[in-house]
């Protein structure tokens, strides 16, 4: 700034002077306490903000004049200090001189910065300054007269003294004297302000109390001092007139809370006269030991605490709240439920009872809580109060589901504790419920380390502090849990008030995404603190072989694609239903649905679980199901999908999202007893829900991790290679490996029908011929040890492989193990050991392609039986051995006789050749049944004339379709005929047996097919027809060219109650919207994608249609008929059947229209004829009829085959 315009500002510097001395002198030790603090104190209160605001307005000389600008800048700042002080003082900091000095120095500063700005904006020659040197000279010169407005100010301001000096002359000699008391408290630096207000139980601490008599005579006081509701400190006092009374009180908090009154109240002749309070916490200082053992109690019991009983609990409330005990709970199986409809004001409910303490003492209460507010309703509280003193307080806004609640308290000797609900304010209905009360000592158990993610069989270290704050030294016992089993214990005795620090290592023995980590802590036999956590433990999949030796051969997950009624038994909670559907599904028809019925709700904690048992052995399995749910928006935490093995939480996934079917593997640890569930549970609860569970079964782990994928579209589950087979009367079906997958080479059944879809007694044989030493049926394989399969040994490992290495240890089920002890490269020799049990029952040492062999004794048939073999195959120079060809069985036999029974065959002769099996009974077909323990599976025609098999054994994917025969020679003047009748890619009438289309094909030369000679012919009968694979409706009676692709076509009764909806395809969705009062109409409601395209009002006996418009005829997409109309009430149902729909992608087949090297030729009222109009040769992959038919080459044979995708109705 230049020398010149300094004297432009230099009352600004001296005013930033000023405030930095008031700052120190009034403020900053020791210089506050010296005589200067009251000047600097007026000056900044009284001048310094109210003249930097003037400043800020006048920029300019001569606008105002000096004595103006004076008296302005003390009007000015008394405002602003006046509204200063009242901002202050509804803030934390409240009207201290602290933030009353530092916000009025903040004030100035700002306003001298504006007044820079606006002075520096100013003409020079216009700018204001300080004239010093005028002034001065103005005080010397006797001519000037006073302006105007400068005389009329002065004089204001001398009458105003004067005014003032006479009032406070006459109020002092007319005042009559007050007669008062005065109580004050001081901080720790003789101040209003720095109160402790962080205090401990059982640590003394003071603050300084004064008491001042001012009442003309001497006067007798006591004083006390209550923490909450009790009293901790009580003095008397005497004073003269006029005598004051200054202390510092100590005293001893003896109680516990966040927000406790600590009040000084005076008494002055036995009567309460005055009071002051400060609002502290009271906590535990657990590192002040001494204080603190004079607080431990064993506390009492809480009567019910569990709400298990109908005693002990007093209900009370003082308006519309009405109690009783609930079966909604947060445990076991009742909580005491508070219910109030629209309360006011004021009003509450709660119970409440008496709990007597052998003495005072500290204790921790702890109790669940939940409320029916599920949004952010505002003015509900949810209170306990202890001796009449709210000790937790929380809002019921929002959904916080069951609270677990923990806090310590301070018990007296009787103690009222109130569990109560209550409204601030007019609000909507409210429900509350309180469950698992109880009192437990103080003493803390913390898990101070452990590892999220573990891996099998890898050692893993915990660690956990246990604060013992029981009165006397205690012997305590940790358990810890893995997946409810105990993996580790550790006994431990603490002094009072003393701590130890744990830590466990233990050995991961399974597996899972979801296992809870239990730590329970045992005193006195009895559980007396528990944690859990829960943590991932997998395989080590770095070390793949030896993940692989836990794996085992699956058990059978009985039906598994829920196709039939049995083995899933339903369990749940609260309101909501389990059934089969044919709803939607994956693989074949149905699913298993687990739904909340309409106009029904639940509420959290609610469940709907289908389980089935299971036997296995110990080992890793790949555990794969697909689901779907019926929720589409993103709202988290209503419901929950889980899979548990052996109630443990193995999978889990929130509804939130429109994810349709879901295809998840998932590795699990399988136990030789199991119990797997698939679940719905409720987080928030909610209405109108649906979970579908298809396709669930152990497949061969073999290295997979988890992982969610989209399951494909729909195609009916069908036995890939199968035909239909013929089961009318007097036909006879043979099955073996080559047209049926579920046998083996050596199994056949051959069954005869004596009656359309009846086998009678004796009609069907089942035969297992023996291959060597060994045989297989119903699925598995086992060892001959006799002379005849009627003792047989179950194989544990058929024929595996792998590359081991030196202490390489190769788990292989059954309790047996094989272990490479050593390798001598130099000897090219190996020491391997037969283990069972942790016990080497065999071992030896082999070179290259010799064979270790281990015989053991076997009840009934002698001591020279081989259970294992395997040979060493290679020696490599990395010190690994390549072991192939190992077979081991079981030693505990399976006895085979004859009469024994097998579902509905029995044995009927055992030799050496073989099993005979014969059926017992009459056997028959119908719908979808099952033979030989649901190894083969069959679906009947309505005539029961016809059967296919199917499986549902296939994932989800794309598979190959073939006929029988599969292969045909394609050599010059040969012929390939295919129908439905040979071939499962073309069409064919399940019950008549009509084909709808065929392809003819004679060979010119090797794989050779001349142009011409390919003929497709689609036949239309009635108004259905086959085209390239897949059923379809003609539309027009006159012409074959407008085909709809049938998507649905069921002829069985549908049963819709009101409201429920039929899953159609292509976004398609039937709803029966209502059945009117009468109870013969119902209103059907037909919906695409949201919008809806048909409704209809219909009786029984019509039919519900919604037609298209396409190319000059009205084409019908779907139709059904209704054949049944009941209502009861307010409730409904009808029966549907005959329920069609086609795609709304109509085709419009022209002659000329091409199809890869096909060419329409041909179109009549009931056929459609495509020839090949170019040459086609044969190769791998080769497709015809736009790739709908492709093949398979070996040589000259050629195999046709049609690709499909196994997926679901999604």
């Amino acid at each position: 700034m230049a020398k010149g315009s300094l004297k432009y500002y230099i009352d600004l510097i001296a005013v930033v002077i000023l405030v930095s001395l008031c700052i120190l002198f009034v403020l900053v030790e020791p210089f506050n306490d010296t005589p200067l603090r009251i000047p600097f104190s007026l000056i900044i209160l009284l001048f310094i903000p109210g003249y930097a605001l003037i400043a800020a307005m006048f920029p300019k000389m001569g606008e105002i004049s000096g004595i103006e600008r004076f008296t302005l800048s003390i009007g000015l700042s008394i405002a602003i200090t006046v509204f200063d002080g009242f901002a202050i003082s509804v803030t934390p900091y409240l009207f201290r001189p602290m933030p009353l000095i530092l916000t009025l120095s903040a004030i100035t500063l700002f306003l001298l910065l504006l007044t820079v700005i606006t002075r520096t904006l100013t003409r020079e020659d216009k700018r204001y300054f300080v004239d010093y040197q005028g002034f001065i000279e103005s005080l010397r010169a006797d001519d000037e007269k006073m302006s105007d407005i400068e005389r009329m100010l002065m004089i204001s301001l001398i009458g105003s003294i004067i005014i003032a000096s006479s009032m406070l002359i006459y109020a002092k000699l007319t005042f009559e004297e007050e007669e008062f008391s005065a109580l004050y408290i001081l901080g720790p630096d003789g101040k209003a302000e720095g109160y402790r207000k962080n205090m401990h139980i059982g640590e003394p601490s003071t603050i300084t109390v004064g008491v001042e008599n001012y009442e003309h005579a001497p006067t007798e006081y006591t004083l006390q001092v209550k923490l909450d509701t009790g009293v901790l400190e009580t003095r008397k006092i005497a004073l003269e007139h006029e005598e004051k009374w200054l202390e510092d009180i100590t005293f001893t908090p003896d109680r516990t809370g966040d927000r406790l009154k600590l009040e000084f109240v005076l008494y002055k002749d036995g009567t309460r006269h005055r009071s002051v309070h400060l609002w502290v916490s009271s906590l535990i200082d657990y590192n002040d030991t001494n204080n603190l053992r004079n607080y431990l109690i064993i506390p009492p019991g809480v009567p019910n605490g569990g709400m298990e009983e109908n005693s002990s609990w007093t209900f009370r409330s003082n308006r519309n709240f009405t109690g009783n005990y609930s079966g909604v709970s947060h445990s076991s199986n009742h909580s005491y439920k508070i219910v109030s409809v629209k309360p006011g004001e004021g009003w509450y409910g709660a119970i409440e009872q008496e709990i007597l303490s052998p003495e005072p003492g500290l204790a921790v209460l702890r109790f669940a809580v939940r409320d029916s507010i599920l949004t952010n309703t505002t003015g509900y509280l949810k209170q306990v109060l202890l001796n009449d003193a709210i000790v937790w307080e929380d809002s019921a806004a929002n959904d916080a589901g069951w609270q677990q609640i923990g806090f310590s308290v301070m018990l007296q000797k009787s103690n009222r504790l109130v569990m109560r609900t209550y409204s601030e304010k007019n609000n909507p209905d409210i429900s509350v419920w309180w469950d698992d009360v109880r009192l437990e000592t103080i003493t803390t158990m913390n898990v101070s380390y452990y590892e999220p993610s573990i891996l099998l069989d890898t050692p893993t270290t915990i660690s956990a502090v246990i604060e013992s704050y029981e009165p006397a030294h205690t012997n305590y016992t940790l358990y810890l849990k893995l997946g409810g089993d105990v993996v580790a214990e550790e006994e431990v005795g603490i002094a009072s008030c003393e701590n130890a620090a744990l830590n466990i290592t233990f050995t991961p023995t399974m597996i899972g995404s979801y296992l809870p980590l239990e730590f329970l802590l045992y005193q006195g036999g009895a559980l007396h603190r528990y944690e859990v956590r829960t943590v991932s433990s997998s395989v080590d999949y770095s070390n793949t072989e030896s993940i692989l030796n836990y794996s085992i051969t699956p058990p059978l997950i009985h039906n598994s694609d829920m196709e039939y009624d049995g083995h899933w038994e339903y369990a749940g909670k609260g309101n909501l239903t389990g059934n089969y559907t044919t709803t939607t599904s994956t693989l074949g028809y149905r699913s298993y649905e687990l739904s909340i019925p309409e106009n029904a709700s639940t509420l959290p904690g609610d469940f709907g679980a289908i389980s089935q048992e299971i036997a296995g052995e110990r080992g890793i399995v790949l555990l794969t199901f697909d689901v779907r749910d019926s929720q589409t928006s993103d709202t988290e935490r209503r419901h929950t999908k889980q899979v548990l093995l052996n109630d443990i939480l193995i999978w889990e996934d929130d509804a939130a999202g429109d994810e349709g079917w879901q295809h998840v593997k998932t590795p699990v640890l399988l136990a030789p007893n199991n119990t797997l569930t698939l679940m719905v549970h409720e987080e928030t609860g909610g209405t109108d829900f649906r979970v579908w569970w298809d396709n669930v079964k152990f497949e061969k782990f073999e290295g997979e991790v988890e992982s969610e994928t989209e399951v494909a579209g729909y195609v009916e589950s069908a036995q890939l290679s199968g035909i239909p087979m013929p089961i009318r009367n007097g036909s006879t079906m043979t099955l073996t490996s080559s047209n049926c997958d579920q046998l083996n080479s050596n199994e056949e059944l051959v069954l005869y029908f004596s009656e359309d879809g009846v086998v009678e007694s004796e009609n069907a044989t089942y035969a297992v011929s023996t291959s060597g030493e060994c045989i297989w049926y119903l699925g598995n394989r086992y060892l001959i040890p006799g002379s005849k399969p009627d003792l047989l040994l179950p194989t544990l490992v058929d024929g595996r492989g792998k590359n081991m290495h030196a202490n390489n240890t190769w788990e292989l089920g059954g309790g047996y193990n094989l272990t490479l002890h050593d390798v001598d490269g130099a000897q090219e020799t190996v020491l391997l050991k037969l283990n069972r049990s942790h016990e080497t029952i065999d071992y030896g040492i082999f070179s290259e392609d010799e064979t270790f062999e281990y015989r053991s004794h076997i009840d009934g048939v002698g001591d020279d039986i081989r259970i294992f073999r395997c040979t060493v195959d290679d020696i490599m120079l990395d010190q690994s051995v390549a072991i192939d060809d190992l077979y081991l069985y079981s030693d505990t036999p399976v006895y085979v006789s004859v009469d024994e029974r097998y579902g509905e065959f029995e044995i009927d002769k055992i030799d050496s050749s073989g099993i005979v099996f014969r059926n017992r009974g009459s056997i028959v077909f119908s719908g979808r049944c099952s033979i030989l323990n649901d190894t083969i599976r069959f679906k009947v025609s309505d005539n029961r004339r016809y059967a296919y098999l199917y499986t549902t054994k296939t994932g989800s994917g794309t598979y190959k379709l073939e006929g029988t025969p599969s292969s045909y020679r394609a050599e010059a003047g040969r012929w390939m005929n295919l129908t439905g009748n040979n071939h499962p890619a073309f069409s064919r009438d399940f019950d008549t047996g009509e084909l709808y289309d065929e392809l003819k094909v004679q060979f010119s030369d090797d794989r050779f097919i001349e142009a011409g000679n390919a003929n497709y012919t689609v036949t239309v009968t009635g108004d259905r027809a086959g085209f390239l694979g897949a059923m379809h409706r003609s539309f027009d009676p006159d012409r074959a060219n407008l085909l709809g692709r049938l998507l649905v076509n069921e002829s069985d009764e549908v049963r819709l109650e009101i409201g429920e909806s039929y899953v159609l395809r292509e976004g398609y969705i039937l709803t029966m919207r209502d059945i009117l009062t009468t109870g013969s109409t119902t209103w059907l409601e037909l919906v695409k994608e949201g919008e809806v395209v048909e409704s209809d009002v219909c009786v029984a006996g019509d039919v519900f249609e919604y037609k298209l418009y396409i190319t000059g005829r009205h084409a019908t997409i779907f139709e059904c008929a209704i054949k049944t109309i009941f209502r009861d009430g307010k409730s409904g149902f009808i029966l549907l059947n005959n329920i069609r729909q086609c795609s709304d992608d109509v085709k419009n087949i022209n002659p000329g229209g091409n199809y890869g090297k096909f060419e329409v030729s041909k179109i009549t009222a009931n056929s459609i004829v495509l020839i090949n109009t170019e040459s086609i040769t044969i190769d791998d992959e080769t497709s015809i009829l736009g790739g709908w038919l492709k093949f398979d080459v070996s040589g000259n044979s050629v195999t046709p085959y049609a690709e499909q995708q196994i997926g679901g109705l999604v």
